[in-house]
């Protein structure tokens, strides 16, 4: 597997592998999608899938590794893209997939793992990067990934698995709500789960009362990123009944957000705000590609072991990239807008590719695909902006048995 994001803090988007039979490893980004091996190994636990996230609160991108046949670990980055081993020892259940999300809306990023010979698990976060199983079973069904996301829009983050029989969504039960008169979220800008923002826009929540604004800090108003670092440099203020979110740093193109607002934030009447998470995403550039209506989907009949969906051609709409198996060549599916793709998509090598994702690698404002495989090298195919993946531009990344991203 593989996960982008800035881990060195120098703007671009680095490259984090999971590698199921190889040391893990981290390939920082020298700009216009150079890569170089920072030589670090992080692990050898039969790695299958890593999620990165600002798991102890210093405003860096850690890792955690679902791992197949060993533990799940946890490592720390110390701002410069060097990784330590926290040595914390997380479920041991034949792990596929992670995901990080405040799943109790504390402010800090916890961790959901799907696991393929075992019971689905949930462990929480301490805020110093610190995890610990709360105890809950989320199904045995094979599952083979999980996303998080607010599915029922009632401010938390449910879970959502892929499993190898029939998938299942099981609903967050916000068994942290507090049972007092609280000060409400009314309204968010940016929306919950949009997809259009502007990456350098702030972002303003609107409560049902006036706050004490000596209550509008970054440890009440949580912010998380997925591919940028900038929690140490976000400013939150409040002003009457609406705080503001001003992020330093510009979110990357296509980036997932996250913001929790804690109990922390108060009124002044004293009333503590309900706890709320929302997720949304940021835009990509404007792009001038155009589609032919088509009535079904068709995808081909490959074996396929990832996809990854973004706007690679800067439409406003979802397109498709899947990693494909057994010498079959990966696809690219552009869509329309209306749940169709059309049936001639471009192929982007065929090297057992295991999975799959998607991040703006050269800061260009576009979605570039960067892909795991399991023989010979991982791949970077660099995107025109109309969606075209000029097989001239692609760059091969180490030689690693990677799994899944």
């Amino acid at each position: 597997g593989v996960s982008l994001g800035d881990v060195d803090g120098d703007g671009d988007l680095d490259a984090v592998f999971a590698n199921s039979d190889e040391p893990n490893r981290v390939y920082f980004n020298q700009g216009n999608c150079n890569f170089i091996d920072s030589e670090q190994s992080l692990g050898s636990n039969t790695s299958h899938e890593v999620s990165l996230g600002d798991v102890d609160g210093d405003g860096d991108l850690d890792a955690v590794f679902a791992n197949f046949a060993d533990d799940n670990t946890v490592y720390l980055n110390d701002g410069n893209g060097k990784f330590t081993d926290t040595l914390q020892s997380l479920d041991l259940n034949n792990s596929d997939g992670v995901s990080l999300g405040d799943v109790d809306g504390d402010g800090d990023l916890d961790a959901v793992f799907s696991n393929y010979n075992g019971d689905n698990r949930v462990y929480l976060n301490d805020g110093n990067g610190k995890f610990t199983d709360a105890f809950q079973s989320l199904g045995s069904d094979y599952s083979r990934g999980v996303s998080l996301g607010d599915v029922d829009s009632d401010g938390d983050l449910d879970a959502v698995f892929a499993n190898n029989g029939s998938n299942s969504v099981y609903l967050n039960e916000r068994r942290g709500e507090l049972q007092e008169p609280t000060s409400e979220l009314q309204a968010t800008n940016p929306k919950p789960n949009s997809n259009d923002s502007a990456v350098n826009s702030d972002i303003t929540l609107t409560f049902d009362r006036t706050l004490n604004t000596t209550t509008a800090t970054k440890e009440n108003v949580v912010l998380h990123t997925s591919q940028t670092s900038p929690s140490n440099d976000t400013v939150v203020t409040a002003s009457g009944s609406n705080v503001t979110i001003n992020p330093q740093a510009d979110f990357k193109p296509g980036e997932l957000v996250e913001v929790t607002v804690t109990d922390g934030l108060a009124s002044n009447e004293g009333l503590a705000a309900k706890p709320y998470v929302f997720q949304y995403r940021t835009e990509v550039a404007t792009g001038s590609a155009k589609f032919r209506n088509i009535t079904t989907n068709s995808f081909g009949n490959f074996n396929s072991i990832g996809v990854s969906l973004g706007d690679l051609d800067s439409d406003g709409y979802l397109d498709a990239v899947f990693a494909n198996d057994f010498g079959q060549a990966n696809q690219v599916y552009l869509g329309n807008g209306s749940g169709n793709f059309p049936d001639t998509p471009q192929s982007l090598g065929s090297n057992n590719s295991r999975g799959v994702s998607l991040g703006d690698v050269d800061g260009d404002g576009y979605l570039d695909a960067v892909f795991a495989n399991r023989d010979g090298a991982n791949r970077v195919y660099l995107n025109d902006g109309s969606g075209n993946f000029p097989n001239t531009t692609s760059k091969s990344l180490g030689s690693n048995n990677s799994v899944r991203s």
